[in-house]
């Protein structure tokens, strides 16, 4: 090293003091710090010995005189000490109900669980909890009403929400708030059964909420997510909210109600409730300030609910594209619309006013981002509204090249002879073919290559790439099965979804053969699938979900409310896949019909049923697949 570093002294120094021995400080140093940490071992060891020691002297007492341990005076003790266990054997399931009876009474028998079941009946009753907006700003984000939720949530599972009376009812409701992630599930019999005490109690949290400075507020978020019951119950009170809506806040204030307003505007457009008056709100509101601080977001409520009025509304008040003032507008409200990581996703059935409204987007776009000033950016750069509002004009063209019927044809036509389109005018009709049309899509002499050369062609439409994804995922599973070095072991202990959701993207990808990618989707997080399988101009939507962590009733909520109702949404995306994996931790699931026990397969078939009844109920073209992967050990016998 010294010979081949020649003269260069710092190169010579760096050497040296990196071969150099280490002194008798250094010594001392390390053999310090391993006795340290040989030290702290020892005392986890230790502790972790006094923890379980103690755990067993408690079971002990407890399976010996049940009676005494739910004593009035020793009752609480006894439940905190059964919902630490069950926090501990439940693992990270996402939810603050721990509540696990199989689990409860193979470790603790029959008579502590019908013990337990009472005190938590009685427990979540002589509680009064306090909701959010009635706590301390410094203890807003404490949870100390975990147990009682558990109480709430078995009490109804069991029983159902009809058996309370009313002021149980509204005691209900307030626990329902409380869940980690969104309301808790009992949340939708309460609706059916109490939706005047649940209409008190939440929407008057909402209401509430909204009154706080905070930045961001759980009710909210929480009801963006909810089932649809929730948020046509609540319509009236939110819609009353936007109505007094103001027009001018303090600088400060901005982000915040830009946040809340946002967010108040998607829940009514959930809802489907008086769309009318929702959408002729929104429309006056930009109307009446089109630079207003709330402008933009106005709008996009207006996209949500009527998406041809905000064609025609956008588009008519960008219309004096000559104004550079008019024309900057322009550019920041395509790309506040439009462009990443937010862009509208809207629907509009009508062909005829699909159409024209993606004609006038498309030809406002071109005028207002105009091609011959985009950015020249050469190598890592940070986007600004002028890249997003270019993403944005490049989205519209395609969403408008894609659109079926005659009525976009003649669009694309038209638009290709104006003077914006000279440059891309050959592209366009190429693009627009008469194929999206036909019945069947041909094989063009590139299809040809493909087959001869890939052995098989890249897929036309989205029927087609999602038999290539069905495919690729066969592959996978016999793999994993089959394949002498096999790490089904290894896919089989993991823990995380995120990290499962990975591992199947990679594994697609290596597989891809060059004719898809594998896509993080650049969508609003709330309807943001874990992955896209995606050829640039078709995609389709893939959720991964942990089979075993979900009841038989939640996997088809994932199926048709998250899968469809939110990924799907999206024009670009009228295929879907459900890909579940199986590690044996459940054995079983119920039918939701018939309570009949279901084995893994029988569930996938299950789900692929109610996929077929969602794709004939459902008014667009769309293909919703479900996939299983059984990472249990294969059986031999």
């Amino acid at each position: 090293m010294r010979r081949n570093i020649g003269g260069d002294a710092a190169l010579g120094r760096i050497l040296e003091e990196s071969t150099a021995p280490p002194t008798p400080e250094q010594i001392e140093k390390d053999s310090k710090r391993d006795r340290e940490i040989a030290f702290m071992m020892q005392e986890n060891e230790r502790e972790e010995e006094r923890r379980l020691k103690g755990w067993t002297e408690w079971r002990t007492r407890l399976l010996a005189d049940p009676d005494d341990a739910f004593s009035p005076e020793k009752r609480n003790g006894t439940l905190s000490c059964i919902f630490s266990w069950l926090r501990q054997s439940s693992g990270n399931n996402g939810s603050y109900n721990f509540w696990n009876e199989k689990a409860l009474t193979q470790a603790f028998g029959t008579a502590v669980v019908v013990r337990t079941v009472e005190a938590l009946r009685e427990r979540w009753r002589g509680t009064r909890p306090a909701l959010r907006s009635e706590r301390p700003v410094e203890s807003r984000d404490l949870m100390p009403w975990i147990i009682e939720l558990a109480g709430v949530s078995t009490e109804i599972a069991k029983n159902g929400a009809a058996s309370l009376t009313p002021e149980e009812a509204r005691l209900a409701a307030i626990y329902a708030t409380f869940e980690l992630n969104g309301f808790a599930p009992f949340v939708a019999d309460l609706v059916k059964f109490h939706p005047a005490e649940v209409e008190d109690v939440i929407g008057g949290e909402a209401s509430a909420q909204l009154r706080m400075s905070d930045e961001h507020l759980p009710i909210l978020r929480d009801l963006a997510y909810a089932e649809a019951p929730l948020k046509r119950l609540l319509a009236p009170r939110l819609l009353a909210e936007i109505r007094t809506w103001p027009h001018a806040v303090a600088t400060a204030e901005v982000p915040r109600r830009l946040r809340h307003l946002d967010h108040l505007l998607r829940i009514l457009a959930d809802s489907g409730e008086q769309q009318a008056e929702v959408a002729g709100k929104c429309a006056g509101r930009y109307e009446a300030d089109p630079e207003g601080v709330f402008a933009i977001t106005w709008l996009r409520g207006l996209f949500q609910v009527d998406a041809a009025w905000g064609a025609r509304l956008l588009t008519g008040s960008l219309s004096e594209v000559g104004n550079p003032a008019v024309r900057e507008r322009g550019v920041e409200s395509l790309a506040a619309l439009f462009g990443p990581p937010d862009a509208v996703i809207f629907e509009i059935e009508d062909p005829a006013q699909r159409a024209d409204s993606f004609e006038r987007l498309v030809r406002c776009a071109y005028a207002c981002v105009r091609p011959e000033d985009d950015n020249i950016h050469d190598g890592v750069y940070t986007p600004t509204p002028r890249d997003d509002a270019e993403t944005a004009r490049d989205s519209l063209l395609s969403m408008l090249l894609d659109c079926p019927g005659a009525e976009a044809g003649r669009a694309v036509e038209r638009l290709a002879n104006e003077e914006n389109f000279a440059g891309i005018r050959d592209f366009m009709l190429h693009r627009r073919s008469l194929a999206l049309d036909a019945e069947f899509v041909p094989l063009t002499p590139e299809d040809v290559v493909d087959l001869m050369t890939r052995f098989e062609s890249r897929p036309r439409d989205a029927n087609e790439l999602m038999d290539l994804l069905l495919a690729r995922l066969e592959d996978i599973a016999h793999d994993l099965e089959n394949d002498a070095l096999s790490d089904r072991r290894a896919v089989q202990g993991i823990k995380e979804e995120g990290d499962m959701q990975r591992t199947l993207a990679t594994r697609l990808r290596a597989k891809a053969n060059d004719i898809y990618m594998t896509l993080e989707p650049e969508l609003a997080d709330r309807k943001r699938p874990d992955f896209l399988i995606s050829t640039g101009d078709l995609n389709v939507a893939v959720e991964v979900k942990f089979a075993d962590q979900r009841s038989q009733n939640k996997l088809e909520r994932a199926l048709r409310e998250q899968l469809v109702g939110r990924y799907m949404r999206h024009s670009s995306c009228a295929a879907g896949c459900l890909l579940l994996t199986y590690r044996g931790r459940q054995k079983y699931w119920l039918h939701p019909d018939t309570g009949e026990r279901l084995e893994f397969t029988n569930v996938v078939e299950f789900l692929r049923d109610r996929a077929r009844a969602i794709e004939r109920e459902d008014d667009r073209d769309i293909r919703i697949e479900v996939f299983g992967i059984d990472l249990t050990d294969p059986s031999f016998a």
